[in-house]
């Protein structure tokens, strides 16, 4: 099934395209909320909470990459359950520290026609880092992994690490600026 007939189911309102999307984007969006989320409960409700925003949201929304929109709710969804269990105090989330760096630099919310071209913002400036740093960046801020766990999976030390991230939000901030992007 591809990405517009499942939009099309749930213009419908067809109760199918939940399962269809699940069983269709599932697995990746799992990928995505285990590497910020702490325990297996905690992903499972994200997910489950995912499935019911999207089904929420289209319509009216009409995505253009569909599979991009639904990893975008799936992190959302996951940054909130990060926010929420900080701001009850249960824990500091290994993803918290990300999550806050990150939100120094960009807006939290957008609507689906910034969606796209922040999308397309960010798919330029990834395309001008340098491999390394382009990996690193990710890591951080789209999966929220701990600057130890970097360092270790890209066997450099966590000053390097560190350091790039630093260098990278710079850029970052200067080329959304340079592209007229107030923050």
């Amino acid at each position: 099934m591809t990405d517009e007939q499942l939009i099309a189911l749930y213009e419908e309102r067809d109760e199918q395209a939940i399962a269809l999307t699940e069983a269709h984007y599932g697995a990746y969006c799992n990928t995505i909320v285990r590497t910020m989320l702490d325990t297996k409960e905690d992903c499972e409700e994200c997910l489950a909470d995912v499935w019911v925003r999207v089904w929420n949201a289209i319509p009216p929304t009409h995505p253009r990459d569909f599979k991009a929109y639904v990893a975008r709710v799936t992190r959302n969804t996951a940054c909130d359950r990060l926010r929420a269990a900080y701001a009850q105090k249960r824990s500091r989330h290994r993803g918290c520290d990300a999550l806050e760096e990150w939100e120094e630099l960009v807006p939290s919310t957008c609507n689906v026609e910034q969606e796209a071209e922040w999308k397309d913002l960010f798919d330029r400036f990834l395309q001008s880092l340098s491999k390394q740093s382009r990996v690193i960046f990710v890591k951080r801020y789209w999966f929220m992994l701990p600057i130890e766990r970097i360092a270790s999976e890209l066997d450099v030390k966590e000053d390097r690490v560190k350091t790039c991230l630093l260098r990278t939000r710079r850029k970052l901030k200067q080329f959304l600026e340079k592209e007229g992007v107030s923050i």
